[in-house]
């Protein structure tokens, strides 16, 4: 793992107690998908093995992790915060004794969220121009394996544990220090992953099969939703105006990108794919308010040296809304 470096100057320059929470599930008839045409732009560091973007802000600021060959087999990687020719990247201060750095989301404030690991837990932090802060950890040694997904303007920040003796992961909520933990109504594991800066929580749900259904949680309230055709959907990110992003399984076991719009009163799907013969799946991690997006292609196993793939994508202008 490279040593850790200062990003106060790249991002200058671009631009404890919990409780379960119960709430009323919704389910709107699934709509016919479409189509988006985008405009994909790899993303593809120098002697990379594999590399992700998983957060995109309205700055046109994306975050990520990479690793080398070496790296991947070791199971570490380092984080990355990139714009147009801007590319560097950073892993949390050596004394916090971090094996590994995840940048898993940037908000529209410029603030980086991420998780770094020891060799016996995993731990979240925020980078803003000020450098690394430490969140804190999960006050309940039962709560296991905490991933820090998604972060808004507000600082408020969602993410998933997996509760000791428990039938799968459950979603949280953390604000001004408080984790607050949510399982969808009548599921056996929930999953938050993105956060917009309305509050609205994004995510995949599980019911009685192993197969995920996207999630939605507003307002007090969820709604599960489901792409037509599809043996499993996720929903990663939501952006201001209500349009999730995320992936499906197609009956073949093959990857796409989806946007939903008008979710849940007027639901539209459409699918994105990067048409990449060699990296066929594609999964959509990250939407910003103009429609841009970010995320991966990988193809079905290794291909040489390479695992998958980040991407950033633009719509064409035919299809901007």
């Amino acid at each position: 793992m490279k040593t850790a470096i200062s990003i106060a100057v790249p991002l200058a320059l671009l631009a404890a107690s919990a409780f379960f929470s119960s709430a009323q599930m919704r389910t709107p008839a699934p709509p016919a998908p479409n189509s988006l045409s985008y405009e994909f732009k790899i993303v593809d560091p120098p002697n990379a093995n594999e590399t992700s973007v998983r957060g995109l802000n309205n700055d046109e600021v994306y975050v990520g992790d990479t690793a080398t060959t070496a790296q991947f087999t070791a199971g570490t990687e380092n984080g990355f915060v990139a714009k147009e020719h801007f590319f560097q990247q950073f892993s949390v201060p050596t004394s916090w004794g971090a094996k590994d750095t995840d940048a898993n989301d940037i908000s529209n404030c410029n603030v980086i969220l991420g998780m770094w690991d020891t060799t016996t837990a995993d731990h979240g932090y925020t980078l803003d121009e000020k450098g690394f802060h430490k969140l804190p950890d999960i006050p309940d040694a039962t709560k296991q394996f905490p991933d820090w997904n998604g972060i808004n303007a507000e600082g408020t920040i969602v993410g998933l544990d997996s509760p000791v003796g428990g039938t799968g992961n459950e979603g949280f909520i953390l604000k001004k220090g408080v984790y607050t933990f949510y399982t969808a109504t009548g599921a056996r594991a929930t999953e938050f992953n993105g956060i917009n800066d309305k509050g609205d929580v994004v995510g995949e749900a599980f019911f009685l099969s192993n197969d995920g259904i996207g999630l939605l949680y507003r307002k007090g309230t969820f709604y599960t939703f489901q792409f037509p055709g599809s043996i499993d959907t996720v929903a990663f990110d939501i952006n201001n105006r209500g349009e999730i992003a995320g992936a499906y399984t197609d009956s073949n076991f093959q990857d796409h990108g989806f946007i939903l719009r008008g979710f849940p009163e007027h639901p539209k799907f459409f699918t994105v794919d990067g048409n990449n013969p060699t990296y066929p799946n594609t999964t959509i991690r990250t939407i910003n308010d103009e429609d841009d997006i970010g995320g991966v292609l990988s193809g079905n196993g290794p291909q040489g040296t390479h695992q998958d793939l980040g991407f950033i994508a633009e719509p064409k202008e035919e299809h901007r809304k």
